[in-house]
């Protein structure tokens, strides 16, 4: 999705087994855009898994996503296929 706004429509409708969340989305950020999916009971969408993607210099936002209970997160410029295949594997289990 290209803003947050469609993301949260789009997991309500899909469904995803994972969701990876861009944390830079226009409109509404990854991190309203989480705290909607923890919050969502109606839609069967709250424990959704969420891998967060962090731009390098938002780095230090990592630490305050502990509160949104994320399943986990890449920096989206250090990371390479086999890293996100093996952390869909992880949570998949």
């Amino acid at each position: 999705a290209f803003s947050g706004a469609k993301a949260i429509d789009s997991i309500k409708i899909l469904k995803p087994k994972v969701v990876f969340l861009d944390m830079s989305l226009s409109s509404i950020g990854g991190f309203i855009v989480l705290k909607d999916i923890r919050a969502d009971k109606i839609n069967n969408i709250a424990s959704t898994p969420v891998v967060a993607l962090f731009n390098l210099k938002q780095k230090e936002l990592v630490g305050e996503m502990v509160q949104y209970a994320h399943s986990d997160y890449l920096i989206k410029e250090q990371f390479n296929g086999d890293e996100m295949i093996s952390k869909i594997n992880n949570i998949l289990k």
